[in-house]
């Protein structure tokens, strides 16, 4: 997403320095022309999209989006009913700003892409060889531009994540949860809005999620449970329907992971989700192959 314009008036209870702090924790550029009634957001991940039009509709009351998603494509106007005025112009950059240019081609392995330079050599080194690996997939693989972006913006919000200070959402033992898992290898969760259930919250704060799919032909899970809408969830969203929790790919994840509650386990069905998941995991027969290993290599 290249750029967001919000025409706003008459601020909703809240100051400015409140919206400031909240803007701080999104990886964006936000700019706030108070006398013209403006509201400008650029360089925002479309992951973080709901999260940044959901707070300017916090603190403003909105009258219409402007969406510029390139700079030679058509704008898009949406409007939006109700009004709004805003006031001081400022301008947030929540993160700071690196003087990254390309050079010139200076060797044979170069002349496929435009080589960065960036202040510190050890990144340096690796952006440039992130890059060779994105041409590769790209142009010899074959793979769609999308999923490679996807991978790139996985990195982007891990590292977000991890080093910004943020309140996480207030979740509890049986809520469904939208989570970030990112993008990954095949067979593995993926997804940025992925619906999940919580398990358990452990003692360090890390909770143990299993994940809900839409998809009900060629599982590949061994261990799972269909559920219906609202008997045993009960979302807060009517655009959520009923679907499967694959029980065997649960895990432990952080909680900055966590978009929203969308929903909450009926407290029958979680007590199978519950049941279920304590006999999912059975590795015991590992034992007899590395006996048999074992007494394989003595005969040898």
């Amino acid at each position: 997403m290249k750029k967001l314009i919000f025409k706003v008036s008459d601020p909703k209870e809240g100051s400015i320095i409140d919206l400031i702090k909240e803007v701080n924790k999104i990886s964006c550029r936000l700019q706030l022309d108070i006398e013209n009634g403006f509201v400008t957001v650029e360089n925002i991940n479309d992951s973080m999209l709901d999260n940044v039009i959901e707070l300017i509709n916090n603190y403003y009351t909105l009258l219409g989006v402007e969406i510029d998603n390139s700079v030679e494509s058509d704008v898009v106007v949406s409007s939006v009913e109700t009004a709004t005025e805003v006031s001081p112009q400022t301008e947030i950059v929540s993160e700071p700003e690196v003087t990254i240019k390309t050079l010139g081609h200076h060797s044979k392995e170069d002349v496929i892409i435009k080589k960065v330079e960036f202040e510190n050599e050890y990144i340096e080194q690796i952006v440039n060889r992130f890059l060779r690996t994105a041409y590769w997939a790209i142009f010899k693989m074959n793979i769609p531009e999308k999923e490679i972006g996807e991978f790139i913006w996985t990195s982007i919000s891990e590292i977000s994540m991890r080093y910004t200070v943020k309140d996480n959402i207030a979740f509890s033992v049986g809520d469904v949860v939208t989570c970030n898992y990112g993008m990954h290898l095949a067979g593995e969760i993926n997804g940025t809005y992925v619906p999940a259930i919580v398990c358990n919250i452990s003692s360090t704060g890390m909770a143990y999620i299993v994940p809900i799919t839409k998809v009900q032909e060629n599982l590949t899970s061994h261990s799972y449970l269909t559920f219906v809408v609202p008997d045993d969830i009960t979302y807060y969203n009517k655009e959520y329907v009923g679907g499967i929790a694959l029980l065997d790919k649960g895990k432990y994840v952080r909680p900055e992971r966590f978009r929203e509650i969308i929903g909450k386990t009926s407290s029958g069905f979680f007590t199978n989700v519950l049941n279920q998941l304590a006999s999912t995991f059975d590795f015991t027969d590992n034992n007899v192959e590395i006996e048999v290993a074992s007494d394989f290599q003595k005969d040898r």
